[in-house]
């Protein structure tokens, strides 16, 4: 059960990791502002979730989607932005491909809360074929339309909350486009982004 401070203050986040992992505990997450990611070094490459309800330009050519509960893996952080690893973006058995890579990458065990991984965008960037599908999750976040409250989730819940029973929930929870129309964006996406040298 997490605690009643998050209840307090986030009731949003709260209920819907109550109703999307009802079992998961306190000791689970780490439980944050969302204004102060990324102003750790050691928060790159940790995962962290948010709500993220009334972005800039929604509807719009630039914006036609987006996902109402991101759970993202930190790439870069600014004053006003983060940039970071959505693989929600992604059909399941791709977004495996990805995970699988990102926990590889660990820089500890996986039962070591303060494990992070040492993916990173321009390792993304320097080798476009074997990260191709990283390529359509990356987004960038305004600070300002982000939930106050942001979930650190520790590596050893990745798998679970990626790819096990809560990932449908998590894929249900788009904006303006289906997920399937939303997987063959991405799709194209990383075959473009093979190509490039």
């Amino acid at each position: 059960m997490l605690s009643k401070k998050l209840k307090r203050i986030s009731p949003k986040l709260a209920a819907f990791l109550d109703y999307a992992s009802p079992d998961l505990l306190e000791d689970d997450v780490e439980v944050l502002s969302s204004r102060t990611i990324g102003s750790n070094s050691t928060d790159f490459a940790k995962c962290f979730l948010f709500s993220y309800r009334n972005p800039a330009g929604k509807g719009s050519k630039k914006l036609p989607y987006y996902h109402l509960f991101p759970m993202v893996i930190l790439l870069d952080a600014k004053p006003e932005t983060i940039l970071a690893l959505n693989p929600f973006y992604l059909p399941p058995d791709r977004r495996k491909k990805l995970i699988d890579i990102a926990i590889a990458q660990l820089n500890n065990d996986i039962d070591d809360d303060e494990a992070r991984s040492r993916i990173r965008y321009d390792m993304i960037k320097n080798y476009r074929n074997r990260y191709k599908d990283a390529f359509p999750c990356i987004k960038q976040y305004r600070r300002d339309l982000m939930g106050r409250v942001a979930i650190e989730i520790k590596p050893v819940m990745w798998r679970e909350f990626y790819l096990g029973d809560i990932s449908v929930l998590h894929e249900s929870l788009f904006v303006g486009a289906s997920r399937r129309k939303i997987w063959n964006d991405s799709m194209n996406i990383s075959r473009k982004e093979s190509r490039k040298k």
